[in-house]
Formats: structure tokens, C-alpha cells, sequence
């Protein structure tokens, strides 16, 4: 299914929120047209880490307005960080007991400091639905204290790109590979080995976006001739550069994250070299190419090989895109169908929650 379809999905018209404490974030955009779900970027002036409490402060107010000018019927809610959900749920239980809310759960939530939030258990139970962006996250979430029957699996869907120049048909010869790199230089991004794989591949141009400043001043001031540092981009040109480069990159060493740039790549039908963990292979077999994170001489031979090798990767791109779209509506049709039980029975305060539609957690149905 196009990622763009303008399609809505609600059994029936109501108000849909989802409030993200960030300037910009791919998935919501992805899942609006779906859920008919208005999109709020809840951002303050106070970016410095010694101003963090004021920042948090006057994103709690402009959030609990947000809900009082809105007085949606279900609030969707990206964690982290994991105390807005405690904000929100103690606004529904004081102004809209029958108001729904779901928590989009990133994998950062089960993985300290977020996941040590406290009552963020009882944040999880109160929930009426906590989402996991793969099979992996399930059982932590649990774990944390989210029932089993209130868990769901809804992955990020294909993403919606701007307009871009027409996708490469073919490589053209004499130009150098261009190789994006969606980086926001967090600790699980081994961001040294990378720059090795560029010294061993001088033939190919790295282009890695992303605020550098995150990473530590040498390893940038003693990268490779063939790497670039844009910084922090626009959507429009970060999407032209997706549209314009022949792979990208996805590194992490930590299990259960999905990168929000493979879901891109896929998007953009673009060959991808990837860290080889369970989750990344789980979902992105059989068009990318998998690498030891840590092993920079595993990420050049990956550079290489998924460009000898990239035409063909490039049609099962397109085969895996299907199948991930006709994935995801599924999933999507189930989440939908939890929202509307989820709604009846908080209208109907005896009801008991265990009355909600049962989540599947089941990857891949």
C-alpha cells in the first residue's frame, strides 16, 4: 500500500491526539492518515541540558493545554520520555475519565534511565494500550509492568518522503557511491568503526547527518576525505539525500531497536547495510546486507558487497516493502479494532479492561 494513501480507518469520527515532545518525529506522520490522528509537536525555547527541568516544565503546561482545548477522545502518547504518560493519565482521571490512551513505546523505555522512571509500572498498567515497535520489545514491556493483553506490536510504517528527483534505475558508472548515514551519535551507534569503514572504502562518499557535536570532537576532526558532516538537516533535504543515495547505513549494537532510518530506506526502495542483530534481521531480510557493528572491517566488506550487489538487492527491496506494507495493515486493523473496545468499555466504567479486544504479539501475521 502507498505510504501516502490518504486513508482513515476510525470505526467512527472522533478526536485523535498524539502529543511527541519533539520537533519532528517520522512514525506519527506515518500513522495520522491511518488512525485520523492530529499530529502535536510540543517543543520549548530551553534546549540546554542545565535548563532540562524548565524545559520539561513548559512542555507539561503546553501539553496539559493542549489536552483541555482538544478534550480528545484517545491521546496517543510517544515515550520517552516515560513521566508524560503519568501527566496525561492524571489529567484523564481528574477531566475525562472515558478518554483512551495509548502509549508508543520506543525501545529506549525498557533501558535505563527511562525505564527506571518511578511508577512507570503503574503507568504501563493504567494505560489502556502500550505499543511495541517490534516482537522484541514485548516481553520487556511486560516486564516493566504492562499486561499482556494490553501489548501490541505495530511497526513503523513505510515511510512518507518528500518529493525527491526519480529513484536511481541504475548506478551510474564514474561517480562515486553515495552512502547515507542517519546518525544521532547515542552511544549504541559505533560511530568510530564506522569512520574506519570509510578509510578502508576510499572510493565511496559518506554522508553522515546528524547533530556531530554529539560525538566526541576527535573522531570528527580525524574522519576520512570521504566523509561529510551536513549537521542537523531539514526533512525536505534529508529526503533528497534518501532519494539521491545508492545505499544507506543503520548501525546499533543494541538488540530490539528498529532504526527509524532502515523503515526510511525501505521507503525510499534503497539497499541497506545493517547491524547484524536478531530484530534488524527479523525485519529486514533479504534486502539489506548485515554487519558486525563493531567490526570495522565488517562494514566496509558489507559497503562493498551491497554494492556489487546492488541491483539485485535493490528488487527485493521492492518485494520486502510489500510485504511489510501488507504487515503493517494488518497489524493496523487490529490496533484500530482495540481502540474502538477500548473506548466501549471506558464508557462503560464497570466494565472490566480484560474485556478489551485480546492484543497479538506475533511478528509477521
Amino acid at each position: 500500500m502507498p505510504a501516502n494513501r490518504p486513508e482513515r480507518a476510525q470505526v467512527e469520527q472522533d478526536c485523535q491526539l498524539f502529543v511527541i515532545w519533539k520537533s519532528f518525529q517520522r512514525r506519527p506522520e506515518t500513522l495520522a492518515s491511518y488512525f485520523g490522528i492530529k499530529v502535536e509537536y510540543v517543543t520549548s525555547a530551553y534546549s540546554s541540558k542545565m535548563l532540562k527541568g524548565l524545559d520539561y516544565l513548559v512542555k507539561s503546561a503546553k501539553t496539559i493545554r493542549l489536552l483541555h482545548r482538544n478534550r480528545p477522545d484517545v491521546v496517543w502518547i510517544q515515550s520517552p520520555p516515560t513521566f508524560i504518560p503519568h501527566l496525561v493519565l492524571a489529567w484523564r482521571r481528574v477531566m475525562a475519565p472515558s478518554m483512551v490512551v495509548i502509549l508508543d513505546c520506543h525501545n529506549a523505555v525498557i533501558r535505563a534511565p527511562w525505564s527506571r522512571v518511578p511508577f512507570l509500572g503503574w503507568a504501563l498498567r493504567s494505560a489502556d494500550l502500550s505499543l511495541a515497535h517490534n516482537a522484541d520489545v514485548v516481553g520487556p514491556l511486560q516486564a516493566l509492568g504492562a499486561p499482556g493483553d494490553r501489548v501490541m506490536v505495530l511497526e513503523d510504517r513505510s515511510a512518507g518522503l518528500s518529493e525527491g528527483p526519480a529513484v536511481k534505475a541504475e548506478r551510474v558508472e564514474g561517480e562515486p557511491p553515495l552512502v547515507l548515514v542517519p546518525c544521532s551519535f547515542a552511544k549504541d551507534e559505533p560511530i568510530a568503526q564506522l569512520l574506519e569503514a570509510a578509510c578502508r572504502t576510499p572510493g565511496v562518499r559518506y554522508v553522515i547527518t546528524g547533530n556531530p557535536k554529539r560525538a566526541h570532537e576527535d573522531l570528527v576532526a580525524k574522519a576520512p576525505a570521504n566523509v561529510e558532516f551536513p549537521g542537523f538537516i531539514s526533512k525536505r533535504d534529508f529526503d533528497a539525500l534518501l532519494h539521491s543515495c545508492d545505499l544507506l547505513i543503520g548501525l546499533t549494537t543494541l538488540e530490539g531497536v528498529q532504526l527509524s532510518a532502515a523503515n526510511e530506506g525501505v521507503a525510499a526502495g534503497k539497499p541497506m547495510v545493517l547491524s547484524h542483530t536478531q530484530t534488524l534481521r527479523s525485519l529486514f531480510a533479504g534486502a539489506s546486507v548485515f554487519v558486525d557493528p563493531l567490526d570495522a572491517a565488517s562494514i566496509a566488506n558489507g559497503v562493498e558487497d551491497a554494492l556489487s550487489r546492488w541491483a539485485h538487492l535493490k528488487s527485493c527491496m521492492r518485494e520486502l516493502r510489500l510485504r511489510r506494507d501488507e504487515r503493517w495493515l494488518k497489524q493496523a486493523k487490529e490496533v484500530n479494532a482495540f481502540i474502538a473496545r477500548a473506548k466501549q468499555v471506558r464508557k462503560s466504567p464497570g466494565k472490566p479492561a480484560s474485556h478489551v479486544l485480546p492484543a497479538r504479539v506475533k511478528q509477521g501475521d
